[in-house]
């Protein structure tokens, strides 16, 4: 049995789609960035402070390797997490990888509207917001690409038509049954 990994750009809804979906399928939640700070203590904006976005990376890969042992679940992780050869491979093997998407504007919309963007989300350069999301999205696209198995846009949709959608593409691809749940059910 395989998990659902949901990858994408901050923003563009992995947390609150994952545990949507996870409830629909009956399986685990898990979240690479709450595993970060359940372990550290910090949010991602006190550890880059600290030790710049190599600890943190550090702490991504670690957080990865831990949830890669607990079997089938689904899981949200940081945007940046496929920037390393070794997480996307990772990812891969865990199961079905969703990149999830939305325009740079619209990320830009979300994080304003967002409050847990200033606390719990550093900036990632000195740019403007603009084109820091426009920038670190040109160099992650080749990334998500080649790890995603599925591509889903989730600009101006609510949450549950994404998960739908997730849902629906995972049965009309015939991977329906790598997500059986615990209890034996698929996930359509």
């Amino acid at each position: 049995m395989k998990g659902l990994i949901l990858v994408g750009y901050r923003c563009t809804g992995k947390t609150t789609a994952g545990r949507m979906l996870a409830r629909r399928l009956g399986m685990p939640f898990a979240d690479t960035d709450e595993i970060i700070e359940e372990r550290t203590g910090k949010t991602a904006a006190q550890l880059v402070p600290e030790g710049g976005w190599p600890l943190f990376r550090e702490k991504e890969r670690e957080a990865l390797e831990a949830v890669t042992s607990q079997g089938p679940l689904v899981l949200a992780t940081g945007g940046g997490i496929v920037e390393s050869e070794m997480n996307r491979k990772n990812l891969k093997r865990m199961g079905l990888v969703v990149w999830l998407t939305a325009s740079p504007g619209e990320i830009e919309r979300r994080m304003l509207e967002d409050p847990g963007t200033s606390r719990g989300r550093p900036p990632l350069s000195g740019s403007g917001r603009r084109a820091e999301i426009e920038k670190t999205l040109a160099r992650r696209e080749q990334f998500y690409s080649a790890t995603a198995d599925l591509v889903i846009d989730t600009a101006d949709r609510t949450v549950e038509s994404v998960v739908e959608e997730i849902l629906h593409e995972i049965k009309i691809k015939g991977k329906g049954s790598c997500l059986e749940t615990a209890s034996g059910k698929s996930s359509s």
